[in-house]
């Protein structure tokens, strides 16, 4: 029966079967055996080192690794306690670190918190791989509570969209869009050695989520030692409202330390091919509107009906946005508004076939009349301006006195 290096045989039990036991449970210098399972009675002890220690690539940490008396049953005679060093995940040793073993060795009588202490040495090794945090615990022994050392790794990765936006068809029904690693200065995309996630977000523009495209929410994760690269795909709404071009944008996030985002927002560009079309347009009161379709470059055209005339112009167009050009016309009775300008007291008188304004102190600024779009000159004094076939629709008394603007009308 062989043992191994920390421990000790022991020449049999009561029954004669030999068994290997922990040099830490050797309590005096004989290896005999003959208390059996009271040698492991002895003084208890702990490991008392703080708990983490960090260190980064291209760099060497000192370790102080403490062992602690918290029970004392016999004396403490050449005890050896062998510190151990284990790695996790990607780390490797000689390759990410170099760690000087020690031993802890107990000789002599303690008491209670007595403490004995080694430093030991970890050298992180810049490896140029991104790995992120590598981890390796030291522990004593058979001891519980190991020492953990975080080895920190800055090559870092460069992770991102590929472009900063897209373009797609509304029927289409999906954009594809890709996230890659980036090359660094050299031309290389280094390889990573611990997993990671990317958060893929999405945010309204002109496009709404649920009705235009379906939103996003999903997390991406890249396996170690593979170059990172990825397609996210959403699906786009097609409708058949003309709307344009929408936008909307999608998010990149990481939350891993070794991972740097670049081009973390790309634009949705989404391109409506639903051909553009005009609404409807509704009759005029007193006339209608007539038009050759809904498309762009249709024509509009109104009329009125008998006894009424258009005022505003007669065809419209429809133009690429999707809308009217000009504004809708109206049909009116032929009744022109004319509005004259006074200042001061002004007498006015009224007659059928002429109107005239003579001022009394002061002087008439100015008279402006629209027909059938057309303004009549300023005027001062004494005016005659009906046409044959106008009269006046109403009179205003005369001798009336007016401060400011006064309006007339009359009927074609």
């Amino acid at each position: 029966m062989f043992c191994g290096e920390d421990e000790f045989q022991c020449p049999g039990d009561d029954f004669g079967f030999p068994r290997c036991l922990p040099f830490m449970y050797l309590c005096d210098s004989i290896v005999d055996c003959v208390d059996g399972f009271d040698e492991q009675n002895c003084s208890t002890i702990e490991l008392t080192s703080p708990c983490e220690y960090s260190v980064k690539e291209g760099e060497t940490e000192s370790i102080k690794v403490c062992l602690t008396v918290t029970k004392v049953a016999r004396s403490l005679i050449h005890r050896v306690f062998p510190i151990e060093v284990t790695p996790f995940g990607s780390a490797k040793n000689e390759t990410d670190y170099t760690f000087y073993n020690e031993t802890i060795v107990f000789n002599g009588s303690y008491s209670e918190g007595d403490s004995e202490c080694v430093v030991v040495t970890v050298i992180a090794h810049t490896d140029g791989i991104v790995e992120g945090i590598e981890m390796i615990s030291v522990s004593v022994g058979q001891l519980v509570n190991p020492v953990y050392v975080f080895v920190i790794d800055y090559d870092y990765l460069k992770v991102g969209f590929v472009n900063a936006s897209y373009s797609v068809s509304e029927s289409s029904g999906v954009v594809e869009i890709a996230v890659t690693a980036f090359p660094d200065s050299s031309g290389n995309v280094p390889s990573i050695g611990i997993p990671f996630g990317l958060r893929i977000t999405s945010g309204d523009g002109t496009a709404v989520a649920g009705e235009d495209y379906q939103d996003v929410l999903a997390t991406v994760y890249f396996r170690p030692d593979h170059t990172p690269s990825a397609v996210i795909r959403v699906s786009i709404t097609d409708d058949s409202l003309s709307e344009g071009e929408e936008r909307f944008t999608v998010q990149l996030k990481s939350y891993d330390l070794p991972i740097v985002l670049a081009n973390t927002v790309t634009e949705i560009v989404i391109e409506d091919d639903d051909e553009m079309r005009c609404p409807d347009l509704e009759n005029p009161a007193d006339g209608s509107v007539v038009y050759d379709g809904l498309v762009v470059g249709s024509q509009a055209t109104y009329s009125c009906d008998d006894g009424y005339r258009l005022v505003g112009g007669s065809t419209r167009t429809c133009e690429s946005d999707g809308t009217w050009s000009g504004e809708s016309p109206l049909c009116s009775q032929s009744v022109v508004v004319c509005t004259v300008e006074l200042v001061g007291e002004i007498e006015v008188e009224i007659n059928s076939a002429t109107y005239s304004f003579s001022g009394v102190g002061s002087d008439i600024t100015g008279f402006v009349c629209k027909l059938d779009g057309v303004t009549l000159p300023d005027c001062s004094g004494t005016l005659t301006g009906l046409s044959p076939g106008q009269h006046w629709l109403r009179i205003v008394p005369v001798g009336c006195s007016v401060n400011s603007g006064v309006t007339f009308c009359f009927e074609v």
